[in-house]
């Protein structure tokens, strides 16, 4: 905010920070860690049932990767499923016998999901908010709404809208606006709007986004 940016400059900003494809390139990174596991299945000595080991990690990590190929939330949802399976799988002895060696080398899928989930929220959210800095060059006041920010936006209409997007719900990124004061930001992790209390402590707590002032000195 301290820096004479023009708006040529910022939309610049704005296209850089969007090249980063967190999804897409998270997708790329399992079907390595699908790769790796098989390899490690085939290179290990004394594993039974490696064929079975094999196939239900295909299984369960093309299910995930399926679903980081449609949204963050389609993700999630199959993490849930396959969750749920694994822990079926853990109750019963004979199951747990015959796929140990597949569950020890599975990775933290939620956990990736949710950093992915981090990294695209502040993406979107720092775009948008230089979308707020090229609203105030060209009309000399912060915008009123999310709607008055699309079309400074870099991209095509899909890829604006995209933007607009809190990838932790899948609704619009929260805009609040008070005493010349501007506040673009994400629920975050705990899915709960905490009205834009930001903090950098705890990615479980509170939420993620950035602010813009009216008068910048």
């Amino acid at each position: 905010p301290h820096c004479a940016w023009t708006e040529e400059e910022l939309e610049r900003l704005q296209v850089a920070i969007g090249r980063a494809r967190f999804r897409q390139e998270m997708q790329t990174a399992f079907h390595g860690e699908l790769a790796y596991c098989l390899t490690t299945l085939d290179q290990s000595p004394g594993i039974l049932f490696r064929g079975e080991n094999k196939l239900k990690a295909i299984e369960l990590l093309e299910e995930f990767t399926d679903g980081l190929g449609t949204s963050w939330l389609d993700a999630t949802t199959r993490h849930l499923r396959i969750d749920a399976e694994l822990k079926t799988m853990s109750a019963n002895m004979i199951s747990r016998m015959k796929y140990m060696s597949m569950m020890l080398m599975l990775p933290a899928l939620q956990q990736a999901v949710n950093a992915g989930m981090r990294a695209e929220a502040r993406q979107n959210c720092a775009i948008v908010t230089i979308a707020a800095c090229r609203y105030r060059l060209q009309h000399g006041t912060l915008p009123k709404s999310l709607t008055d920010l699309k079309d400074l936006i870099p991209g095509n209409p899909l890829e604006q809208s995209s933007r607009l997007i809190d990838p932790f719900d899948g609704q619009s990124l929260r805009f609040k606006s008070d005493s010349g004061h501007l506040l673009i930001y994400s629920i975050c992790e705990n899915k709960a709007d905490d009205g834009g209390e930001i903090t950098t402590e705890n990615p479980l707590e509170g939420d993620l986004g950035y602010s813009v002032a009216d008068d910048v000195e």
